[in-house]
């Protein structure tokens, strides 16, 4: 099961100029004072570049922690990433370079090793289910060699259905379609219907996609080291003009040359920021047009294994489309007894209402069904990135009908205020190297016009 696919080329060029060091000339004017609003890998990145270049750079973060929508929660008993957990084609990625240069172990994983039950309580045929993943592969193919062939942009599944004739398949090969399909719409957080089938897909990296076994806070603890993070400064106003950047925050009051905004999309469309002047409509166009998705986690800790510890993942065909789909099978990554799922789109946002107990109860029911040595679940975490004021959602998708132009128009700054984040990275967007590498770029940026100046 191939992750990250719809791919289109972007030149690495483009890596290779934001990660190349800036110019000695950077090196003057040592006094510029600049803040990065936010403590997520795109801020981190930015205020990292800065202060290795001698700037004095203050991060204001909303939360009591660092990395935003990484989080690696320990309180199950062990680390699991409770949003980013994958480096999605390492080879060349900024994310593998720096778990290098950190000696950050990570472990490649498999999508096709995989054993997948049905709502029946029965396992997919595996020869059948490798077969039907190969076919998906193709209809993906012909899908989007179809919507490039149309005059405006279509949906993914109006794309997916014009290449597949899908009533005269058996109900056991619809079940598993969807179900595929389901797994598949989690690369861009929102259901197929409402994702353009024009979007806004990367390539350029190589390899296949590795994991972060001890999660992804090994990376940010390293890049944080020296960098002067202050917590719960949730901000409430930012002031700008061509002389200074003022912002307020539920606390204090920070007056600088330049200011970086890393904020989530979910958060800039919320309006909880006043911002004087008001932003261009041309901006603010751009927020309300690019979706935000909606892509969760839930963690689930046993007494024990009672699940097959031979393959990476678990899939689950429900009844509900994109009912607990797909789980990581941490006893296959640690030998110990966790499943991490990965939950989306319309089903994530209905269990984010349910109270822990009834999750609980549906889930346990759902094993119960399945393995018939299977044990009561002991505690579980569940991320609901919708629902937090701090995100809004989890990543970025290009809705049907919008363009890439979107990303392009968020990434360009007013004055002396930048912006940066996986929303502002066209061709790297919804990816943690994406927002890293617009960390960097918005870092770059101030460098050049602090040059100039």
């Amino acid at each position: 099961m191939k992750r990250r696919n719809f791919m289109k080329l972007l030149s690495l060029v483009v890596l290779e100029t934001l990660v190349e060091p800036v110019s000695a000339l950077a090196m003057q004017n040592k006094n510029a004072q600049i803040v990065v609003i936010g403590a997520g890998i795109s801020g981190i990145a930015a205020a990292r570049t800065l202060k290795d270049q001698g700037y004095e750079v203050v991060i204001l973060e909303a939360r009591n922690r660092i990395g935003g929508r990484m989080w690696t929660d320990e309180s199950l008993g062990t680390p699991l990433d409770m949003r980013a957990s994958w480096i999605h084609k390492p080879k060349g990625n900024p994310i593998a370079k720096l778990a290098k240069e950190f000696n950050i172990d990570y472990t490649q994983t498999d999508w096709e090793s995989l054993h997948v039950y049905s709502s029946r309580g029965e396992e997919s045929d595996r020869e059948n289910l490798g077969e039907l993943l190969v076919k998906v592969e193709k209809i993906q193919r012909k899908a989007l060699k179809y919507a490039n062939k149309q005059d405006k942009d279509i949906s993914m599944m109006e794309a997916v259905k014009a290449v597949l004739d899908i009533e005269s398949l058996s109900k056991i090969e619809k079940e598993e379609l969807y179900w595929q399909l389901s797994t598949l719409e989690m690369d861009g957080a929102i259901e197929f219907e409402q994702q353009s089938s024009w979007g806004d897909y990367e390539d350029g990296f190589r390899g296949d996609d590795v994991l972060f076994v001890g999660g992804y806070r090994q990376i940010l603890d390293k890049l944080v080291v020296g960098l002067d993070i202050r917590f719960e400064q949730v901000v409430k106003k930012i002031e700008h003009n061509s002389d200074f950047v003022e912002i307020e925050t539920v606390q204090d009051y920070f007056k600088a040359d330049y200011a970086i905004l890393t904020v989530p999309l979910g958060v800039l469309k919320q309006e909880s920021i006043v911002f004087e002047p008001v932003l261009p409509t041309s901006k603010t166009k751009a927020i309300e047009e690019l979706g935000m998705g909606n892509l969760n986690k839930l963690a689930i800790r046993f007494l024990e294994v009672f699940w097959p510890a031979d393959s990476y993942f678990l899939g689950y065909i429900g009844e509900e489309r994109g009912a607990f789909p797909i789980f990581a099978n941490w006893a296959t990554f640690t030998d110990k007894p966790y499943l991490l799922g990965v939950i989306g789109n319309s089903f994530a946002r209905k269990i984010a209402e349910w109270p822990e107990e009834k999750l609980k109860s549906e889930l346990n029911k759902i094993f119960q069904k399945i393995f018939k040595n299977a044990k009561p679940i002991e505690a579980i975490q569940f991320s609901a990135w919708m629902n937090d004021p701090y995100a809004g959602g989890s990543y970025s998708f290009l809705p049907v009908g919008v363009t890439g132009d979107v990303y392009d128009e968020l990434a360009k700054p007013i004055g002396r205020l930048l912006f940066a984040g996986e929303a502002t990275m066209r061709g790297f967007s919804a990816t943690v190297h994406g927002a890293y590498m617009s960390g960097i770029r918005e870092a770059e940026r101030v460098l050049e016009i602090i040059i100039r100046k």
